[in-house]
């Protein structure tokens, strides 16, 4: 043999024994005992039975594209379980909260960088009220889902008032309002036009009244970022120096003071919901969300859904609308596989299987860029591109709050500038 080929068998049989022993060395550990990727888990309390689904949609779909595990929790004992979960060392990687919720645990969620999601990339892909998610140095979260109110209405009330277009204004609603409500000389309501002015017995009180309050150019509360230190500053501005609030409460008290022509509503009814389902309401203010709940309780009920009335002086048309977002823990042991997931519940794939399940608009502009053929969703998708949200230091306490602000200017207790004054201090002690 030349020299070269005894080289080359040399080096040949070298590499054959070489992998006998690597084989015997490591060939009989099992393959249980290799790396593999953690699920990522998710915590949120919107439902499991709605988005589970969507997962296994998609991996029967893509073979398995989504490794991850969605945990429902109750809204009631979210944040203790939180809490625990961290001290614990067992934290999910993601949570799926309302992003009025977002700034109250800013200090537990990782900051979406800028150079990971380009201000102009958001704005171009997601709707404007997943605005409120931007803070000085990146994004508390990335967008999930919409809720915008809307407004249902009977077709038969309508229909046997005589009216033959759906106002889409306040000033066309409140001419309806002698047609379509049923007073007695003793201010007994035995059919109302709209139910407005008392807040225990009108469903989604809270969410009307942040929109007649964005509609009058008050944002209710805004988080700014200071251009000395870049700081981001949480504030309140339910008082009269931002818009008109004194109006908008005025305006809603209205419907059920008994000296007004408005007035329609009163405490003693049932609640809005059981009264528009007992066909007792013509024009009922409700959530997207709650389309399919109204047909279960009445299939028999003859009714449509039309746009959240607006101001007719206004230039922009705006409603409430009540927005999910996916933030990503910062105790999350799972970072990269908590960063893939995000991107794909928030993805153009995810977000049309999901929103066609729970009937809701998309929050992506791509897909609401194409008109739907349901008529109920037309409607939702063109809600969803004009809804605004507010951060709430707290949704329970809050709750009463504006309900203690209502009730106090129809009882006379305090003027609407008081009001609103002491609604502003107690919310800003939350804060504090």
């Amino acid at each position: 043999m030349k020299p070269f080929q005894v080289v080359f068998l040399a080096i040949f049989i070298g590499a054959f024994v070489g992998s006998i022993i690597l084989f015997a060395v490591f060939g009989g550990v099992s393959k249980d005992t290799s790396v593999t990727i953690p699920t990522t888990i998710i915590w949120g309390t919107l439902k499991a039975d709605d988005i589970t689904p969507v997962f296994d949609k998609m991996n029967f779909d893509q073979s398995k594209s989504i490794d991850a595990r969605y945990v429902q929790k109750s809204e009631e004992t979210f944040d203790l379980d939180l809490l625990k979960a961290i001290a614990d060392g067992t934290p999910p990687d993601l949570v799926i909260l309302p992003a009025s919720d977002m700034w109250n645990k800013h200090d537990r969620l990782y900051t979406i960088p800028y150079s990971a999601y380009p201000e102009r990339y958001f704005k171009d892909t997601y709707i404007q009220a997943a605005d409120i998610l931007h803070t000085a140095s990146g994004y508390l979260g990335v967008p999930f889902s919409i809720d915008p109110m809307v407004m249902y209405w009977n077709r038969n009330l309508l229909g046997q008032a005589g009216i033959s277009q759906v106002p889409t204004n306040w000033d066309d609603v409140v001419k309806d309002i002698p047609k379509l409500s049923k007073v007695d000389q003793t201010l007994g309501i035995s059919q109302s036009a709209i139910a407005l002015g008392e807040f225990r017995n009108v469903n989604k009180s809270k969410e009307i009244l942040s929109s007649l309050l964005f509609q009058a150019g008050n944002s209710i509360t805004t988080l700014t970022t200071s251009l000395v230190d870049n700081q981001d500053t949480y504030q309140i501005n339910l008082g009269i120096q931002d818009g008109y609030p004194e109006k908008a409460i005025l305006f809603y008290n209205q419907f059920s003071d008994p000296n007004k022509i408005t007035y329609n509503w009163n405490r003693s009814l049932q609640s809005s919901t059981d009264a528009f389902l007992a066909e007792k309401l013509a024009l009922y203010l409700g959530s997207a969300s709650e389309l399919s709940q109204l047909q279960n309780r009445n299939p028999n009920l003859n009714f449509d859904v039309a746009a959240f009335p607006q101001s007719k002086t206004s230039i922009n048309s705006v409603v409430y609308g009540k927005l999910y977002a996916v933030g990503i823990l910062k105790n999350s042991k799972n970072m990269a596989g908590a960063s893939d997931i995000m991107n794909k519940l928030t993805g153009a794939t995810f977000q049309k299987n999901y929103t066609e399940k729970v009937n809701l608009p998309p929050i992506r502009r791509d897909l609401l860029a194409t008109a739907p053929s349901n008529g109920f969703a037309a409607v939702f998708y063109q809600a969803a591109l004009i809804a605004k949200t507010w951060f709430d230091p707290s949704d329970a306490r809050t709750t009463t709050i504006f309900g203690n602000m209502v009730e106090s200017v129809s009882s006379g207790k305090n003027g609407v500038t008081d009001a609103l004054r002491e609604a502003s201090d107690e919310m800003k002690s939350l804060i504090r």
